[in-house]
């Protein structure tokens, strides 16, 4: 389903393994997770997954929790 969260992203153009995926979806849930005002440290430790395609995946999962589809948004929000 991550997978597909990627190919339904708006202009997205570079294809996302699995594994790439999965660390996203571990950062947000730890991000969604974490006490405030730990944000910035966790950004600043995964520095490597903060790229376009981060902000896509984010992007759509917004956009499937804002249309009210939780079940393609939360293997976003939730590890499997």
């Amino acid at each position: 389903m991550l997978l597909k969260l990627h190919q339904d992203a708006s202009n997205s153009h570079l294809l996302m393994n699995e594994q790439r995926l999965q660390a996203y979806n571990q950062l947000i849930q730890t991000l969604l997770d974490c006490p405030s005002k730990e944000e910035p440290e966790i950004f600043a430790a995964n520095t490597e997954l903060l790229d376009a395609d981060f902000v896509q995946v984010v992007a759509a999962a917004e956009h499937f929790a804002q249309q009210g589809e939780e079940n393609t948004a939360s293997p976003v929000y939730s590890v499997s």
